[in-house]
């Protein structure tokens, strides 16, 4: 689990979407028989599915009906996408082929095309108070909105329960409700639609073939704050359950929306804004978008405050504590335990050194990251349980270390944390010689490092970046002076300088030529 890397990624797909470039295209009514398949204002073919999500933002809760005008209310006060919930139960056919009922398909195709109107992001979700004829009506629906772009989003009765008639298992088990048939096959199978991005309730995402065009929907109503007033331990218990969306899917790769949020409803005002300001930070610090079923108009005051915060919010990718621990490291060891119920009724595990270290040069080893959405305790440790902790190498005593939860099951992560020797330039010279008679000269690098960076170096590895391509270079020696343009440089007190040559580059060229980092080999 390389926490960081997808710390990354999240960011880079939140930046991405933001600096998108806005396109003309068809209106609203272009969605018919004769469409076009762009039918927003944003091009957003080529998003994947985290990119999308990253895009969405804040939303609300919409029924059939949603018109124009309130979409245009809706994205004027900062929201960028709607939840429109469709109940398919009274508008199907009774012969057995749930053919939808062409006014009731009319109209929803009018709700959805007034948020089309505003570039908004689309959620339709789907849903029927029968198990039955899912797939019929999933196939009608995907046919009818084929040519909308990647802005729609499926979501609601994406599975059917497996019955004598769709068993495919061979255990003809038909008052099995855990066990799932996916439609989204018949989705898939419907031209238009093999990448449409699907919006998976959470209960549902194992029990399905899950794909790179998928979301998960987590509850909002686990954010729910009660009370009097709005406290820090209202703030923690949002950070916690975020933390949780974070440790159990985002640090997996898959998106999440959180679905079903409503405002606080404190009696005083101020209060609710304190909420509004809170969750919006945590919310957008994670990156990740929100529907509320219900959510304020323009002269709420928490609900002016949940948006601003939310849009001006800065996106990290996590919500979990930052140790100093962990700055400058990498990971050199991975794995995670699986905590088993033992006398006294909590579940517990006693991880050994050697089955923490594996590998890893424990010599080497600076400190360790424990992570788990169970919640959990290291040692003795007193008071809450904690979503993550870190340990230096200094507290790692003993020949293994005892991790506890109060959860009834539960799976904690480790990662052993090493220094990272990739070094920062403390100053960078960049000398070129003459070219030759092909037009090529030769650049020398120098820089100033640490000497007690280097001290234990076989050599440095310097990476040169030009127009896009890389290359490197690494060399064993270290000056304790050097030549710049004929003048000769002391390096500061406790540093030395390294250096390396990279040879053939074009003089047009030579301006073009950067270092992207030095590191220890």
């Amino acid at each position: 689990m390389k926490i960081k890397e997808r710390l990354t990624e999240r960011v880079a797909a939140c930046l991405l979407c933001f600096g998108a470039t806005a396109v003309v295209c068809a209106d609203a009514a272009s969605t018919g028989d004769t469409a076009v398949t762009k039918v927003t204002a944003k091009d957003v073919s080529k998003y994947t599915a985290a990119q999308l999500n990253a895009d969405m933002g804040l939303g609300l809760a919409a029924n059939e009906g949603f018109d124009t005008a309130q979409a245009r209310s809706a994205k004027d006060r900062g929201l960028n996408t709607v939840k429109v919930s469709a109940d398919w139960s009274e508008h199907v056919s009774a012969d057995g082929e749930y053919t939808i009922d062409a006014d009731w398909l009319a109209g929803l195709k009018k709700t959805v095309d007034a948020a089309v109107s505003q570039d908004m992001y689309i959620i339709l979700e789907a849903e029927s108070k029968s198990d039955d004829g899912r797939s019929a009506v999933w196939e009608q629906l995907a046919e009818n909105f084929a040519k909308y772009d990647r802005k729609l989003i499926f979501a609601g009765d994406l599975t059917e329960p497996v019955t004598a008639e769709n068993d495919t298992s061979g255990k003809n088990n038909t008052s099995d409700k855990t066990e799932k048939k996916s439609v989204i096959q018949t989705i898939r199978s419907v031209k238009g639609n093999e990448h449409r991005v699907l919006l998976l309730n959470s209960a549902d995402w194992y029990d399905v073939a899950a794909d790179a065009d998928m979301m998960v929907s987590v509850s909002g109503e686990s954010l729910d704050v009660t009370g009097t007033a709005f406290t820090e331990e209202d703030t923690d218990m949002i950070k916690t359950q975020l933390g949780r969306y974070e440790l159990d899917w985002l640090d997996a790769g898959i998106p999440v929306v959180i679905s079903g949020a409503s405002e606080s409803s404190f009696a005083k005002a101020d209060e609710n804004v304190k909420w509004a300001e809170s969750f919006g930070t945590l919310a957008k610090q994670l990156g990740v978008p929100a529907v509320f079923e219900n959510i304020g108009g323009k002269y709420d005051k928490a609900a002016v405050k949940l948006i601003d915060t939310y849009k001006n919010g800065t996106v990290t990718g996590t919500v979990l504590e930052s140790f100093d621990a962990e700055k400058g490291t990498k990971v050199v060891n991975s794995g995670y335990v699986d905590l088993k119920l033992k006398s006294g009724g909590k579940i517990t595990y006693d991880l050994t050194m050697e089955e923490l270290f594996g590998d890893a040069d424990a010599e080497k080893v600076t400190a360790v990251r424990f992570t788990g959405s169970c919640g959990f305790r290291l040692g003795s440790e007193k008071g809450k349980d904690s979503l993550k902790r870190v340990l230096t190498a200094d507290e790692l005593k003993g020949d293994s270390i005892k991790i506890t939860s109060e959860s009834s099951w539960g799976r904690v992560y480790y990662e052993v944390l090493a220094a990272d020797k990739v070094l920062e330039p403390y100053t960078k010279y960049l000398q070129f010689t003459e070219p030759d008679e092909n037009g090529k000269c030769y650049a020398r690098a120098v820089m100033m490092v640490k000497e007690e960076d280097v001290e234990d170096a076989v050599s440095v590895k310097f990476t040169f970046d030009l127009s896009g391509q890389s290359a490197s270079v690494s060399s064993g020696k270290f000056y304790r002076a050097v030549s710049q343009q004929g003048e000769i440089i002391d390096p500061d007190d406790g540093y030395v300088f390294v250096a390396a040559v990279i040879s053939g580059i074009p003089e047009e060229a030579a301006e073009d030529l950067t270092i992207t980092d030095i590191e220890l080999v």
